[in-house]
């Protein structure tokens, strides 16, 4: 049965419903707790009759950064409804507008607002501009042209400014992770000069930036998550992400805001979404059951699950030498080392009906698992950042790799099972102790190995 409202109730919902187009508002989609919100876009795939290339990871580096505001308290009320994460992927000019003409909405009631792009860009004299993935512009472009095909960011700021008084620090925080060439030489710094403004890019005016690999987080956003994971406020973050891209790739990440800003001093207020199992003390690892199918890389979502046929223990033989090296696909890039340390325990599993031929060399598909340190309580030092049952190695100046275990101990009689290299993704499982000040968890990643030499030698036995 449909009931129908009273006539006077019919006319007020008529006219809220009125009240909330006018303002720009999707009934009743705009309610945050403390007013944050927040609009994260994402392009990479452009299109090819357009002249711009495709970028390997701005969907990674949108769908992170998120997920960190996901948990931070944040509502994304415009992100895609396909997207877990809240983020919008690929979206054209028009569809780029159309977001931020909704958001505006939020502008009355909002106390901050936080946009994060990542994609291709330009700047022309002091403005920078964004680029929908139906973007025109040929090699030798003008700065007309960009102009013309992109969004302006200082406009964008003056449409997602909050617009409420607020007791408590508030703003619009816009992070932009895309090249900032242009036709011509950029006459100024790009960001806005408004005590409620914050601007934080990824490359120096005039300066491209450098994207991921493998649809890979690139330096700069993974660096500045897992900053401000960390409870770092945004001066501080900036500053960190700022030294990663700079050792890395060269590019001097920037932050431009009025010296009285009081943004500059927050933090997202991340929280860490809690653990499965809290495992009371040390155990050894047994593998666990798996979910994925280990022909995949590295990069493969997973988690306890039914166990996948065909997994079989793994050890390596003496041609290894005693380690091997780890790849995320077959000749791919070099991700970990697996050890096995004269011990006849296994080092992990394999699937030998899976074996994959590629340039004379059969590659095997494999899984470890075992304890990693994720923090060090003394000075909250993180050595992998987790989000959504995902881990990610931290990069720190003074380590090349971190140590996956058998057991969760420091103890240099305790086997190591793995080495990871820095930015390495996988699966983070339930199980976590604390042992002696540290906080340990169970990790999974799966990759694939050398199976023989080229005489048919083999480096696995199973």
């Amino acid at each position: 049965m449909i009931s129908h409202p009273a006539p006077r109730l019919a006319c007020l919902s008529r006219f809220c419903a009125c009240l909330c187009l006018f303002l720009g508002l999707r009934h009743p989609a705009l309610s945050a707790e403390d007013g944050l919100y927040a609009l994260v876009f994402g392009n990479e795939a452009y299109a090819t009759q357009g002249g711009m290339a495709s970028l390997p990871s701005a969907a990674a580096d949108a769908r992170l950064f998120a997920t960190l505001l996901k948990h931070s308290g944040y509502s994304m009320p415009y992100g895609d409804t396909h997207e877990p994460s809240g983020a919008c992927i690929n979206l054209t000019r028009r569809q780029m507008e159309e977001k931020i003409r909704k958001m505006r909405g939020a502008t009355n009631t909002a106390r901050k607002i936080i946009l994060f792009y990542a994609g291709h860009g330009g700047q022309v004299k002091n403005d920078v501009y964004l680029l929908g993935t139906d973007a025109v512009l040929e090699a030798g472009h003008m700065d007309s042209d960009l102009e013309r095909e992109g969004l302006s960011l200082r406009t964008i700021s003056e449409d997602l400014k909050p617009k409420s008084k607020s007791s408590e620090p508030g703003g619009l925080i816009m992070v932009v992770d895309a090249c900032r060439t242009g036709g011509s030489t950029p006459t100024g710094s790009g960001g806005v000069n408004d005590e409620q403004v914050l601007t934080v890019f990824s490359t120096s005016a005039g300066k491209p930036a450098k994207s991921g690999v493998d649809g890979r987080p690139g330096v700069f956003t993974s660096s500045l998550v897992t900053a401000l994971a960390q409870g770092g406020m945004w001066q501080e973050a900036v500053r960190t992400a700022s030294a990663a891209a700079q050792k890395i790739h060269g590019q001097q990440p920037s932050l431009y805001a009025n010296l009285n800003n009081p943004l500059l001093a927050t933090t997202v207020n991340y929280t860490r979404p809690a653990p499965q199992t809290v495992v009371p003390a040390p155990a050894p690892v047994t593998p666990p059951p798996a979910s994925s199918d280990p022909s995949q890389p590295a990069t493969a979502t997973g988690g306890a699950g039914p166990g996948l046929p065909g997994l079989r223990p793994m050890q390596l033989t003496d041609l290894a030498r005693m380690n091997i090296t780890l790849r995320d696909a077959p000749g791919g890039r070099e991700i970990g080392t697996i050890m096995q340390n004269h011990s006849p325990v296994p080092v992990g599993e394999c699937n030998p009906a899976r074996v994959v031929e590629q340039g004379g060399l059969r590659w095997l598909p494999v899984r470890c698992s075992g304890w990693v340190l994720q923090e060090k309580k003394a000075n909250n030092k993180h050595y992998i950042d987790v989000l959504e049952g995902q881990f990610t190695v931290v990069e720190h100046p003074d380590k090349e790799s971190i140590n996956v275990r058998a057991r969760p101990t420091l103890s240099k009689e305790e086997k190591i099972i793995l080495d990871l290299r820095p930015r390495v993704r996988g699966t983070a499982l339930g199980a976590t102790t604390t042992q002696e000040g540290f906080d340990w968890r169970v990790i999974q990643i799966d990759g694939w190995v050398l199976l023989e030499n080229r005489e048919g030698r083999p480096y696995v036995k199973f």
